[in-house]
């Protein structure tokens, strides 16, 4: 009897966190906390399986409550997986790695030998300057136009494509810096008048939920007056795609989307012991209307405690027919 009551409260308990769980990202519109709890939306189902087993056959309702929060978290993972396409697209790709390498990384060698030998046109790198520092410029044997730093930068472009001149932060007509803290650049792609400008960023999760709004509404604006079409921007935003705060962001950069939608990436290391199934997808890439996805998938762990995301667009705007085939 004892044993059947403990079990009971295991249940509800179970029960009643994964219902509050599984509804966060949708009240996190109103409260605040309950937007920072929609990070452990992956958990619900978890809990609710685990209510199932426990109250099965000793409770009627905790086992609904259960297989509602499992109903909710199911439609929220699948509301975010919606416009996960690819297209088969005819022309020539351009392959990204955006990767957040980590200050503490475990493989700093290994892992700027897998970055140098993967099939990746450009890459995207955050938190640079840390271990991984001193082999950074390895990279400039496969990657010979990069970002330039004379002091550790915790964000970094490598390229095979001819870039125009890296910059801190967007630039204006005259050279005047705006918007939040982030790399720039125009990548010249052969074929395509005038190129398209391509981002690094990180948003800390360090500042304020007030001071990550106000840097996620600089960015967005940034991106609005640098131009939207074309534009792609890439990072660790330490934001899950179910969340208030990404469903504003998203509306905020459109016509730009969000390519990446919902792939898990972090973490990838828990104190120096692999996780061989991240839990949070908070890197992503948005590209503007003028790229096609051609696919998006998670590459292996590397010494970092986040994964690697390749994504490979296909260029869909002006003079798109001299980098494809259009007859």
């Amino acid at each position: 009897m004892i044993l059947r009551g403990v079990a009971t409260a295991i249940a509800a308990v179970a029960a009643t966190a994964a219902l509050l769980l599984s509804l966060a990202p949708w009240a996190g519109d109103w409260i605040a906390a309950a937007d920072i709890a929609a990070a452990a939306l992956p958990v619900a189902p978890v809990l609710a399986v685990l209510a199932i087993g426990f109250a099965w056959r000793r409770s009627v309702i905790v086992p609904a409550i259960a297989v509602i929060a499992l109903g909710i978290a199911t439609a929220t993972f699948a509301y975010e997986w919606r416009d996960a396409r690819t297209v088969a697209t005819p022309g020539r790709g351009l392959v990204i790695i955006t990767h957040n390498i980590a200050v503490r990384n475990a493989d700093p060698a290994g892992t700027i030998a897998t970055l140098a030998a993967s099939d990746a046109d450009i890459l995207i790198l955050q938190e640079t300057e840390g271990t991984v520092r001193p082999y950074l410029g390895q990279l400039r044997r496969s990657f010979p136009y990069a970002s330039e730093c004379r002091k550790p930068c915790s964000l970094a472009i490598f390229s095979r494509i001819p870039l125009t001149r890296v910059r801190y932060r967007f630039r204006d007509e005259t050279g005047k810096p705006f918007g939040p803290g982030l790399v720039q650049t125009r990548v010249k792609l052969p074929g395509v008048s005038g190129g398209f400008v391509l981002a690094s960023v990180h948003l800390s999760r360090r500042l304020t939920l007030e001071g990550q709004s106000e840097a996620r509404r600089a960015l967005a604006e940034a991106a609005a007056r640098v131009g939207t079409r074309s534009l792609v921007v890439a990072g660790d935003f330490n934001l899950v795609p179910w969340s208030a705060a990404m469903r504003d962001f998203d509306a905020a950069v459109a016509p730009m989307r969000r390519v990446t939608r919902g792939l898990f990436s972090f973490p990838a290391d828990f104190s120096g012991h692999a996780v061989p199934v991240p839990v949070l997808p908070i890197d992503h890439l948005f590209a503007g209307p003028d790229w096609g996805v051609r696919a998006v998938r998670r590459l292996p762990r590397t010494g970092s405690d986040h994964y690697p995301l390749r994504i490979e667009l296909v260029w869909k705007g002006p003079d798109h027919c001299v980098t494809q085939d259009c007859r």
